[in-house]
């Protein structure tokens, strides 16, 4: 067997509507291998697929599978798993033990481990007919185990799994129509080594049925130890008598299941020309009972209808799903059943319906001769949930240049995944040379934006300032936008210098795409140094209103207001802060206390004379000191001018360097015990 693979391309694109971004990409896988019974048409895999039901996407232990049956007579399924080393699709085998004819009609996921229930209907081309089986399949590593669950053959148009006899194994019921079970739904109950036996009359619906069965489903719809059985009707041609969908629940006392209630509105079921194909569950409205999506099929077009329940068995039927009636000349989109799932990850369960028609809302540009076009839609296939509401997304989720037969779409890693097979071209054509398309949808949501190391954008000239953005993940690229320039190189930080308006957007590893705020760094010049002065109430004066930081021998004070008083003599200085941006300290102001201190009647300190040329006469008689210090200040500036140390009584004091002016002359002993003041004016 010639088994080859590879990648053959990828991209990502990504739209945004309403504020709902979504990132796609294409991964397109070649195969070339040889499987039986794969016979010539026009659809997908080997052209061996026309309807898509049997197909399924899921993953088991850590490992990605696909399992897909072809519908030619007597055909087996077919497996597919990605490899967790290359993260490339790998083509494992056909299984020849689980091969039916006309392919799967539909599955059950029992587990999520890998273990999954298909049911075929049999070709209804063959006879004798029936020839539709149930099999179990089992997910071990990359290769499959499968069983077969019933022991002959049967219409099985659908499936459901629980364990119906409360023995902690989990049972399958089949809608199943065959001259030997008649109209029943066939039970078959595990044992205890995995196989399964024929559990006759264990439903007792002897009173139920008019009309033929079409689906089935198995599920705790009313919390009881044991689950409730649905069984749903095909076509009838009238709706008389007609119940739509019937719930059976288990009656303790005769040990079967039994009929319980039927919905009193028959909702798309008063359409006798439906029928249904498959039901599934969820809480759907979130109001906290399980309710029902059924798909049916018939005329004028297939439909899925949400069914509302009240947790006591009752369901009324609410919002109808479809794409319009041709009858009436409305675009239609046929599609085979549907999954359900909470896609985007806003706590609400959505539907995926799977496509394989050749209309406009699933193909680009169909044409006769050309059914597949130009490339595939897949946002018509998508119904988002609004709050209970469905309605298709908005987004244009569009590849073009691909022609698979059709599509189907699971959740996957959190992401949406549609997966469909195309046949390569050949002259004449090779139906085992085959590609394999691998769409990954993921919904952004939840965004945080890129943030910055500071909230403070000012700079001061001659300043810089260096933003980090904070929050990067793996994977993460980063482009800088400014003024009118650009950064797109992927760095975490950029410096700046001047006044710029910016924004940086971050691209995660999926293409989600989320922009910062958008900040404005402003560059402001560094304030000049303040100027001081004293007023005749003997406060210090700044020129500067606000910003101010007083500081008194070059240590700051608490002061912050425009004029302080000082209560001891130094030098102070002042600085102020405007846009964030400190100045210059101003020039020094050595203020003294102008305060005259009081000696006694026998003590003096004199200088003269007042006003002075060039020299003072100094003299003195103070109590136990004979050496006193003195300092000239500018009285305008309060700078000091002029000092002179250890200066005895009756020395002369040249003071010819000073210009004209008036000083304050202070006298102090070197304990400062002694402070003496003088104001001279020097001619």
């Amino acid at each position: 067997m010639k088994k080859v693979f590879f990648l053959l391309g990828a991209f990502f694109a990504f739209q945004s509507y309403a504020q709902q971004q979504i990132v796609f990409k294409n991964t397109v896988t070649n195969f070339n291998v040889t499987i039986p019974n794969l016979k010539s048409g026009i659809y997908g895999l080997a052209g061996g697929i026309s309807i898509v039901s049997g197909a399924v996407l899921y993953k088991a232990n850590g490992i990605e599978h696909i399992i897909q049956n072809t519908t030619d007579s007597v055909s087996p399924p077919i497996h597919f798993y990605k490899d967790t080393t290359t993260e490339k699709w790998t083509y494992d085998n056909y299984y020849n033990e689980a091969s039916v004819s006309g392919g799967f009609r539909n599955y059950v996921f029992v587990d999520t481990l890998g273990t999954i229930a298909f049911a075929s209907t049999g070709s209804e081309a063959i006879q004798p007919w029936p020839l539709g089986d149930m099999l179990l399949c089992k997910t071990l590593g990359t290769k499959l185990s499968w069983t077969r669950i019933s022991d002959e053959k049967s219409y099985y148009h659908s499936m459901g799994v629980g364990d119906v006899n409360g023995d902690g194994l989990y049972d399958a019921v089949g809608m199943g129509r065959s001259n030997d079970w008649s109209e029943y739904p066939h039970i078959y109950t595990q044992n205890s080594n995995g196989s399964f036996s024929e559990s006759r009359g264990f439903l007792d619906a002897t009173q139920y049925f008019q009309y033929g069965l079409s689906a089935t489903y198995v599920g705790n719809l009313l919390k009881n130890k044991y689950p409730e059985i649905i069984i749903a009707e095909g076509p009838t041609g009238s709706i008389i008598n007609r119940k739509g969908f019937s719930i059976f629940s288990f009656d303790y006392a005769s040990g079967k299941y039994k009929y319980l209630t039927s919905p009193k509105d028959l909702g798309i079921y008063s359409n006798a020309g439906q029928g249904t194909t498959s039901i599934k569950s969820a809480d759907f409205n979130n109001d906290g009972f399980t309710d029902l999506a059924i798909a049916t099929e018939g005329s004028p077009t297939n439909y899925i209808q949400i069914w509302s329940g009240d947790g006591k068995g009752n369901f009324t039927p609410g919002q109808l799903i479809y794409y319009g009636d041709p009858s009436k000349g409305q675009t239609n989109m046929s599609f085979r059943e549907f999954e359900v799932m909470d896609f985007n990850h806003d706590g609400w369960q959505d539907i995926v319906v799977h496509s394989n028609d050749f209309d406009t809302l699933f193909r680009v540009n169909p044409l006769p001769t050309n059914q597949y076009g130009t490339g595939v839609k897949f946002q018509n296939c998508i119904w988002q949930n609004n709050k209970g509401v469905f309605s298709r997304i908005t987004n244009k989720i569009q590849i073009d240049n691909i022609y698979p037969s059709f599509m189907k779409g699971f959740l996957i890693n959190g992401d949406l995944r549609f997966f469909g097979f195309e046949m390569n071209p050949g002259n004449p054509p090779n139906f085992n040379n085959f590609k394999l398309h691998d769409v990954t949808i993921h919904f952004c949501n939840n965004l945080i934006k890129p943030t910055f190391n500071t909230s403070k954008f000012q700079i001061c000239s001659g300043d810089s300032l260096k933003l980090t953005v904070t929050n990067i993940n793996k994977g993460d690229s980063l482009k800088w936008y400014y003024s009118a320039k650009s950064d797109l190189t992927n760095v975490s930080n950029k410096t700046f210098t001047d006044s710029t308006k910016l924004f940086i957007t971050r691209t995660d590893s999926l293409g989600c795409v989320i922009s910062s705020d958008t900040v404005s760094i402003l560059k402001y010049s560094i304030p000049s140094a303040p100027n001081l002065s004293r007023d005749t109430a003997n406060y210090l004066i700044s020129n500067t209103i606000i910003g101010n930081t007083w500081y008194k021998d070059g240590v700051a004070i608490t002061d912050t207001t425009q004029k302080i008083k000082p209560t001891a003599p130094g030098s102070y200085t002042v600085k102020t802060t405007q846009n964030g941006c400190v100045s210059p300290s101003s020039s020094p102001f050595y203020y003294l206390i102008t305060d005259i201190i009081n000696l006694s009647s026998d003590e003096f300190i004199k200088l003269a004379p007042n006003p002075f040329s060039n020299q003072l006469n100094f003299d003195f008689v103070v109590k136990g000191y004979q050496r006193l210090n003195l300092e000239v200040f500018d009285i305008a500036t309060g700078v000091k001018v002029a000092s002179k140390q250890n200066l005895v009584a009756g020395m002369p004091i040249y003071l010819g360097q000073l210009s004209a002016g008036t000083y304050l002359i202070k006298i102090t002993s070197a304990d400062n015990k002694i402070s003496y003041q003088f104001k001279m004016v020097k001619l």
